[in-house]
């Protein structure tokens, strides 16, 4: 018998990025010791650029995280 928090066996999902696509994992931050941020992304260099110039609204613009850490 299925408890009250038991849940229907999971579906594979289909992968959406190619399986040799480059990943990046990413850490942006304001200065030195400050506010973090952490993304994800398949093209690194642009996604940066983006930050830095604040061409998307959100997280990143509000607290101006320019700094790619790592």
């Amino acid at each position: 018998m299925a408890g009250p928090l038991s849940r229907p066996p999971m579906k594979p999902v289909p992968a959406v990025v190619p399986r040799d696509a480059f990943i990046a994992v990413y850490m942006m931050s304001n200065r030195k010791y400050g506010t973090p941020y952490v993304g994800v992304t398949s093209n690194l260099v642009r996604r940066a650029w983006q930050h830095r110039e604040g061409e998307i609204d959100g997280f990143t613009k509000k607290y101006d995280l320019r700094r790619l850490v790592w």
